[in-house]
């Protein structure tokens, strides 16, 4: 018995050993090294977050106000949200300058102390946002000296000197202002212009300090979550110092071709997969960013917006046992350059959930109501930040709310009410703060000069309520494929968002815009009849056959292909294109009916906010059924069901709601023209609650003239109205047209057309302009005598052909 135990007992540890080997083997070399880039690019992300945020907000100093080291860029009139930093504030006066120590050696910095009705205060950072030294605090001024890592010179006297672990550093100062008085104004305006950056090299005689005003200009400084953080990351990898605690990770990014003293240059496969793994890497930071957090006062759903660690640490996120990366991306994928000392100046709390516990949604409305007298010495305000970017949404009417507002509305006992959503509340615009339906949101409210109430939690903060369960609208027209100026989210003229992220919609969401031809013969279209008739000559039935393809409700097959482009979208004009595949099919249901099937299914490449990245993919399906009468008169018409179905294969491109209405056309066709209109209008009654509810319609009205030899001219504009969206937001009117041709491709019959659309009215941001253009393949279809006639009419050409002598 004890043998045979034995012999069941070696052969169950065979039979695991051969699964394990098994198991073991079971991936492919390939398989193996994608895992292994996938599992590096997203850990690599996470640790080198720092290190590209503080490029990416330099970079911008670089790019977009052109500037360089030393230069100081800032916002003199409070910024706005064309600077895309994580969580600026507007409330204050930013400014911000770049050293780089291995380029110019040790640097000062001069910083003027305070005057009545201005002060600074600030932090200089190193390169991977770790917070070396507070300045300009209870309005002190002083010179201070930066030093390179390796520096073991002499240090003159009179500087406070600073000595980070990096190369190159950041200092994010605040312009603070008393008051918005012109006194207070030209006395801050003084004051920047005292500040000096400058080589310890030229201190005999500083250069000129460079001022830079970013006011009106696009900063775009967002880490960007796809292949380009591993070339920032990269770049900087080899600036920079490489420090004791990150030689393990560094030799984890070589399996993604990152190696200090190389060139990143990534095959096309490896860069997919790091594009891929990026946008895994942010959306666990924005999953993180709503989750992991401090908690402030008990039960409340305001918190500190950053994981626990952080503040026992003083934003270093390192313990005995453990430095805390995770952590450390966490909050800094949300903020940038920290406070040496935390709650010196200026103390934050967040909120990414309402009073119930619910993620808070730009397409609700809320409240917050702030009590009277907040404990702070200088001011408190509340501002608005998307979950997605961390910064404004673009094109934002307003981003923020505070104590210093004249215009703010209070309360009998000097509390407040702040609104939130799409729309403001009746009469209460002065208090209200715009939030971007179809996106997250989260806001911070500051104090400044926080007192021992706030820090010790004697006073507390009501949490934010949902006023209602009315989702505002931000669709776009029925069948219409969404485009946005920024990006963020897509749609059509959005009642509630931005005006340069209103979005347009592709243009050509109906029955294909009617394309014309030359007849000159008043004879009855083919259109009209159960078929269309075969003409007695190659150029009535050219004739017949352009007026039918210029038909919505004709009874002909065809296959339109359509390319739209919209021009000038975004910050960075750029274009959306939707190339529209419409089969167009008739069924004869009874000899005085036909049903006319058209379904719309978009193809989109739709940008985003950045210069080269978008999303692409299908959109919404939209299928239409006319009923039109087999045998009309003078008047074509028909009638029937228009559908949106939530099918694009993207968030960003579709409206993610089923949609119906009803749909109408009409049209006639004297002599040379066709002339008509095909109007829609749709509401959504299905969806997913956050998506944003859909009151739309559109107005195709057409003219064709049609000459000889198949060319016509023709205008189709489409015209929209958002019902939903707020004044000057509802519409969208083109104006424009082009010219066509019906013709052959071999033996096939083509219709095709070019046409420009200039926007004349249309949300401000909008697209201006755009270009269609189509190649529509007709499918004819006779009886069997209309064929035998053609075939002996054909017969008889080659015949005359084959008898006529060659010269």
């Amino acid at each position: 018995m004890r043998k045979f135990t034995l012999v069941i007992a070696i052969g169950a540890a065979l039979l695991v050993q051969s699964a394990t080997a098994q198991n073991a083997t079971s991936f492919t070399p390939e398989q193996l090294h994608r895992r292994t880039v996938e599992r590096r690019a997203v850990d690599a992300v996470i640790w080198g977050l720092p290190l590209v945020g503080e490029d990416a907000v330099k970079q911008a100093a670089f790019r977009d106000g052109k500037a360089t080291y030393n230069d100081i860029v800032w916002w003199p009139k409070g910024g706005g949200w064309k600077n895309q930093s994580p969580t600026p504030n507007v409330n204050t006066r930013y400014i911000y300058f770049f050293c780089n120590t291995k380029q110019d050696g040790p640097v000062v910095v001069e910083l003027p102390p305070a005057v009545p009705g201005a002060s600074f205060y600030g932090t200089i950072e190193d390169a991977w946002y770790v917070p070396l030294v507070d300045i300009g605090f209870e309005g002190k001024g002083g010179k201070y000296l930066v030093l390179p890592p390796d520096y073991k010179g002499d240090v003159p006297a009179g500087y406070t000197v600073v000595r980070p672990k990096t190369y190159n550093t950041m200092t994010l100062l605040r312009s603070i202002l008393a008051s918005m008085s012109e006194a207070d104004v030209s006395a801050g305006n003084a004051l920047v212009q005292k500040v000096k950056v400058y080589p310890l090299s030229k201190v005999a005689n500083p250069p000129t300090q460079r001022l830079l005003d970013m006011t009106d200009v696009m900063y775009n400084g967002l880490v960007p979550y796809d292949e380009s953080f591993f070339i920032s990351l990269a770049r900087m990898l080899n600036e920079e110092t490489v420090q004791p605690a990150d030689l393990q990770m560094m030799g984890m990014l070589l399996p993604l071709g990152i190696e200090k003293g190389k060139d990143f240059k990534p095959d096309a496969a490896t860069v997919a997969l790091l594009k891929e793994t990026a946008a895994e890497a942010h959306a666990w930071l924005m999953d993180k960013a709503a989750t992991d957090t401090t908690p402030w006062w008990p039960g409340s759903r305001w918190v500190v917006p950053s994981p626990p660690i952080t503040m026992p640490t003083a934003f270093h996120w390192e313990v005995p046992n453990y430095f805390d990366v995770d952590s450390r991306a966490i909050a800094l994928s949300q903020y940038f350059c920290p406070t040496a000392k935390l709650g010196t100046g200026s103390f934050y709390f967040g909120a990414f959930h309402d009073h119930s516990g619910s993620p808070l949604q730009g397409a609700n409305n809320y409240r917050l109501h702030v009590p009277a007298n907040v404990p702070v010495r200088e001011f408190w305000s509340v501002t608005v930040y998307s979950l997605e970017t961390s910064s404004f949404f673009l094109n934002a009417p307003n981003l923020t709310l505070g104590s210093l507002d004249k215009s703010l509305t209070k309360n009998a006992d000097g509390s407040v009410d702040i609104y939130f959503g799409p729309k403001p509340p009746a009469g209460k615009e002065s208090n209200w703060l715009y939030t971007q339906a179809g996106q997250k949101w989260f806001p911070w409210f500051r104090v400044y000069g926080p007192e021992k109430a706030i820090l010790d939690k004697s006073w507390k903060l009501p949490d934010i309520e949902r006023v209602d369960a009315i989702t505002q609208d931000e669709s776009a027209p029925a069948g219409r494929t969404m485009q946005v100026a920024t990006g963020e989210k897509p749609a059509a003229p959005e009642p509630s968002a931005p005006a340069a992220q209103l979005k347009l919609v592709s243009t050509e969401a109906q029955p294909a815009a009617p394309e014309p031809s030359d007849t000159a013969e008043p004879a009855k279209p083919a259109a009209t009849e159960d078929k269309p008739a075969a003409p007695e000559s190659d150029e009535n039935r050219t004739a017949a056959l352009a007026k039918a393809a210029q038909n919505p409700v004709a009874n002909l097959i065809s296959f339109p292909l359509q390319n739209n482009t919209a021009f000038g979208i975004g910050p960075y004009s750029r274009a959306q294109n939707v190339l529209n595949i419409q089969p167009v099919i008739p069924f004869h249901i009874t000899e005085k009916w036909n049903l006319i099937t058209r379904t719309i299914l978009p193809v989109v490449w739709q940008p985003n906010d950045e210069p080269r990245q978008g999303w692409f993919g299908f959109g919404d399906l939209n299928p239409s059924l006319f009923l039109s009468p087999a045998k009309p008169g003078k008047l074509i018409w028909g009638v029937g069901p228009a559908f949106v179905l939530p099918t694009a294969t993207a968030e960003q491109l579709g409206q993610g709601k089923f949609s119906l209405g009803p749909s109408v056309v009409g049209l006639t066709t004297p002599g040379h023209w066709v002339i008509g209109a095909l109007v829609n209008n749709v509401w959504s009654v299905a969806g997913p609650h956050e998506r944003a509810v859909v009151n739309q319609m559109l107005l195709q009205w057409f003219v064709n003239y049609n000459m000889k030899k198949g060319w016509y001219f023709t205008t189709s504009p489409i015209v929209t109205a958002n019902w939903r969206a707020s004044g000057g937001n509802q519409w969208v009117v083109p104006l424009g047209g082009g010219v066509g041709r019906i013709m052959k491709l071999g033996f096939q019959p083509v219709n095709i057309t070019g046409q420009f659309y200039g926007n004349v009215v249309h949300p401000e941001g909008a697209s201006p302009w755009g270009m269609r253009l189509q190649i529509q393949f007709l499918f004819l279809q006779f009886t069997k005598a209309q064929e035998k006639e053609m075939i002996e009419e054909k017969l008889k050409q080659l015949d005359q052909q084959s008898t006529t002598p060659s010269k």
